[in-house]
């Protein structure tokens, strides 16, 4: 079996959002696979803190995403060269209906969802196609796939992203670069308290009564899709808890 896996030892990854949850959690697994892995999100002291686990794996650039400058100071360390792209940073702001919501905040979920992680990948896919290999992980969602009350604009982007996915496939097959879509459901982290800006009970009892994904589940997904011999490409993988059976589908104690 081990020897039908890809070994990742000495590859280079660029993981965004990667201060917490699912980002962490796949920065954690990559190391540990020997990838050489660039760090990026906005919280410089989880950075470091994420790098002291692997310091000869992990690298680190503390930053906005949604910033041009920040853009432009990846591009001056040469950071869109990579074999590896985890395309991972996003966000959810509130559940209000539509006709109630804040633009601010839906500009804010769409830039970061939408804008961001499609100049990321622009700028990766730009080396890979020059180097004719690499492998871009786009962390969509269950919401990728359907939509709820409450959740149109945050619905909107991760379908647009998803797109975004099954469309950068059409133009990259064929030339050794693998685009892969990795959907999961509800997973604990901090995804809740930041869509409920801080408001703990609120977050927890979206986890509350069955037992969610955790982040190291869906990082295991993809090492898992990674680790696939080159003629393998793990189009899309979509990840629920086993309670969970769609996006508002959930069965409670």
């Amino acid at each position: 079996m081990n020897n039908y896996l890809e070994s990742l030892n000495g590859k280079t990854a660029l993981v965004t959002g990667a201060s917490s949850g699912i980002g962490k959690e796949v920065t954690l697994f990559l190391a540990s696979a020997g990838v050489k892995v660039l760090a990026v999100a906005r919280r410089e002291n989880r950075l470091k803190d994420l790098a002291d686990h692997f310091p000869e794996e992990i690298s680190f650039l503390a930053g906005d995403i949604n910033s041009s400058e920040f853009i432009i100071e990846l591009e001056k360390i040469d950071a869109f060269n990579v074999d590896i792209l985890i395309n991972n940073a996003g966000l959810a702001l509130g559940k209000n209906l539509f006709k109630d919501s804040n633009d601010e905040e839906n500009d804010l979920v769409l830039n970061t969802n939408i804008s961001s992680a499609f100049k990321v990948a622009k700028r990766v896919l730009q080396k890979m196609s020059h180097k004719k290999s690499g492998d871009i992980v786009n962390i969509c969602s269950i919401a990728s796939h359907e939509v709820y009350r409450g959740g149109v604009v945050y619905t909107a982007s991760k379908h647009a992203f998803r797109a975004m996915s099954k469309a950068l496939r059409e133009e990259t097959y064929g030339e050794n670069i693998r685009v892969i879509s990795i959907s999961p459901g509800l997973v604990k982290t901090e995804f809740s308290k930041v869509r409920y800006q801080g408001d703990l009970e609120k977050a927890k009892s979206t986890y509350e009564g069955y037992t969610p994904l955790a982040a190291q589940d869906v990082a295991f997904q993809v090492l898992q899709s990674l680790q696939c011999p080159r003629h393998v490409n793990i189009d899309e993988v979509i990840i629920l808890a086993t309670d969970q059976a769609g996006a508002s589908r959930v069965k409670r104690n």
